[in-house]
């Protein structure tokens, strides 16, 4: 059920256009109907380095990947991914995402989607929980 909510909230901050990234978790791509644009959503014991590994550019290259494809939400759940490349990720998607929370899911929204969602009475939190 508290799924089932948090769902109804991207889908709402979504629209019927919106896009959605799932990284550690497919919960939310399942919940609300869409596909990841990538097929790499777990990224736990060691699929993340295979994937940096067989990605072209290796990790600019991945994000080069996820800034191209321009998903308007990205949801971040159990991603325990630690290392040097860590804050440098999340300033990358800090600078063009705005990080709020949906319990334990991290909420990265285009600012316009953020601004009409909050509008439109979403309740997203600004810490987590």
């Amino acid at each position: 059920m508290i799924q089932r909510a948090r769902a109804d909230a991207l889908t709402r901050i979504l629209g019927a256009r919106g896009t959605l990234y799932a990284i550690g978790d497919p919960v939310p791509l399942v919940l609300t109907h869409r596909r990841n644009p990538s097929r790499y959503i777990y990224l736990r014991s060691g699929v993340l380095q295979w994937m940096l590994a067989h990605t072209p550019g290796r990790y600019a290259g991945w994000r080069a990947q996820l800034l191209a494809r321009g998903p308007s939400v990205i949801v971040v759940h159990d991603f325990t991914w630690r290392g040097p490349h860590l804050l440098a990720f999340d300033r990358f998607l800090g600078s063009r995402y705005e990080t709020r929370w949906l319990g334990a899911w991290q909420v990265l929204v285009k600012a316009p989607l953020l601004r009409r969602a909050e509008a439109d009475g979403v309740a997203l939190n600004r810490v987590p929980g």
